[in-house]
């Protein structure tokens, strides 16, 4: 079997087959595979399957991690398994002329990861110039290790009809039920513009009736979220100008929710050197992207080059020099494949 690279094979102590329940063998990562010298192999031998005729059977193949970290594996390395077509023998011991290796899914190793969970609110009728809980959530550690959110991304949509007025004004983040958004150098509740829209008369309005604009989360430095904690936050915002004409049948909209990634930041394969895994503060206004301007493992620098736009901006926190900075290790990634992202949304109308 092989991975993609020397670098997710030094994240694997060893590769173990199964039928079913019962071990068939292991292997360590130790061999050069016959398709590429890039490619990272390890040769199970002494097998004894047997599979009668007009069956078939099913192998697992399970890998055993070593620790992630400085000193340990590098994190984020793409550990999906492929059984290697060059060593595929008939029963005289030919190798077979078939030159397609069969590829595992996808799997991405890190120190600790989060769980993003939605709570779900009573959605009651929007009452103009009440301040109402909009959208609530949940971000789990694992018991492995912290994690730290850099930058958040929740698409909104305003919807109004006719003539009326609506936007929604002093947007705030309550953490476990304190407000954290009162003060920036914490978090800073931005527009698409890169700025704040947290105070009153800060509003979010419809650039076109039913658009969607981002909104954004931002920590100054970073939230850390510690070992098997989980923690609940809470959207709160003002509505103004909703059904402003009173027109029965003229409801206005608001719908919102929790956004992830559609493609992994990494997605070269896994090597040292993965890209966009440096904080880069080069977006718009306040907002971040992540940029490749270090490899896994070193410090970033602060001149970010091939920076991209994320949804969700996280770290496993698992290299030494890891902070909220641009100059951090290189150890960011982004909300590909985390548990239950996109986050279902909430509706509100008047």
């Amino acid at each position: 079997v092989l991975v993609a690279t020397a670098a997710a094979a030094g994240v694997i102590n060893k590769v173990e087959l199964y039928d079913g329940t019962s071990l068939l063998g292991s292997a360590v990562f130790d061999r050069t595979s016959g398709d590429s010298v890039a490619l990272a192999g390890a040769l199970v031998t002494g097998l004894t399957i047997s599979v009668p005729a007009g069956t078939s059977k099913t192998i697992t193949g399970k890998l055993v991690l070593n620790d992630i970290g400085t000193g340990a594996g590098a994190p984020q390395n793409n550990l999906a398994l492929s059984l290697d077509s060059t060593r595929f023998a008939d029963s005289q011991g030919t190798v077979t002329t078939d030159a397609t290796d069969r590829d595992g899914n996808e799997i991405r190793a890190y120190n600790s990861i989060p769980t993003v969970s939605v709570v779900d609110l009573t959605n009651s009728t929007l009452v103009n110039g009440q301040a109402v809980d909009l959208y609530k959530f949940t971000i789990s550690a694992n018991s492995n290790g912290p994690i730290s959110i850099k930058q958040l991304v929740l698409p909104t949509t305003l919807t109004e009809s006719g003539d009326d007025t609506a936007y929604v004004e002093s947007w705030k983040l309550y953490k476990n039920g304190t407000d954290i958004s009162t003060n920036s150098s914490t978090v800073l509740f931005a527009g698409a513009a890169g700025t704040t829209i947290e105070g009153t008369g800060a509003t979010l309005v419809p650039e076109n009736s039913g658009s969607t604009q981002n909104l954004y989360l931002i920590w100054a430095s970073e939230e850390v979220i510690a070992a098997g904690e989980t923690v609940t936050y809470t959207v709160r915002a003002t509505p103004q100008g909703f059904d402003s004409n009173n027109t029965v049948g003229d409801e206005d909209y608001l719908s919102i929710y929790l956004a992830g990634d559609t493609t992994a930041h990494n997605s070269n394969g896994g090597t040292v050197g993965l890209t966009d895994a440096c904080l880069d503060d080069t977006g718009t206004g306040s907002i971040w992207q992540l940029g490749d301007t270090a490899a896994i493992g070193t410090a970033c620098t602060s001149t970010g080059t091939n920076s991209s736009s994320y949804n969700f901006i996280w770290s496993d926190s698992s290299l030494v020099g890891h902070d909220g900075t641009e100059t951090t290790a290189a150890d960011w990634a982004n909300g590909w494949l985390i548990l239950n992202l996109d986050l279902s949304g909430e509706t509100w109308a008047k």
